[in-house]
């Protein structure tokens, strides 16, 4: 789909100055850094991820095709999203640091902030935010936010041979945690990482 980059800057300055909003309150309310939304709206980033500018869109109520550039209607139907908590202790439901909004048919339940770099070669950085679906069991090969010890990671899980396998994606420090199938209970599932939204931009 087009992406207009000046288009872009000028309907988001429009709608900034329609909330009176700064690049650090709309920064603050999408988790994007302030210098992101300068780069926006100086055009200076002509390919931002489309997780940024749903979340801009979805922050002022358009239509995220609107806010790109095109001539469709701006207003957005938000029935087809559901409004998520970004929690600070992925355990504790009621732990609220704020809230998302997603589509309905992706099936997030909650997100939350990456805490650690065990992630890096997957791409998942410190204080990305994801979005996690909540089942106690993934796949071999998924990314899994994990509870060990009252301690909460983010693992990829691998299941082999009869053990349980959790490993980090970092070339750095790969660290790797081998259960037993009779070691397994000590270990519990939270959700299984569907998505992740970078906050480099």
């Amino acid at each position: 789909m087009e992406f207009d980059v000046h288009e872009f800057a000028t309907r988001l300055r429009l709608l900034m100055d329609e909330k009176n909003d700064t690049v650090y309150s709309l920064g603050d309310s999408v988790y994007l850094s302030p210098g992101t939304i300068s780069k926006l709206l100086n055009e200076k980033l002509d390919n931002p991820r489309r997780r940024t500018i749903e979340s801009i869109a979805i922050h002022y109520q358009v239509n995220p095709v609107w806010l790109m550039g095109l001539d469709v209607e701006r207003n957005i139907d938000l029935d087809r999203f559901v409004k998520v908590a970004i929690l600070n202790d992925a355990r504790n439901k009621r732990d609220i640091e704020g809230y998302e909004y997603v589509r309905e048919s992706l099936h997030i339940d909650f997100c939350f902030h990456v805490k650690d770099d065990s992630m890096v070669n997957a791409r998942i950085l410190t204080n990305d935010l994801i979005y996690v679906r909540r089942q106690s069991d993934v796949e071999s090969g998924e990314i899994a936010v994990v509870a060990i010890d009252g301690e909460v990671l983010l693992k990829r899980i691998y299941k082999t041979n009869g053990l349980f396998v959790l490993k980090s994606d970092n070339l750095s420090n790969q660290d790797e945690r081998v259960f037993t199938k009779k070691e397994i209970r000590a270990i519990e599932i939270l959700g299984k990482v569907i998505m992740f939204r970078s906050m480099a931009r």
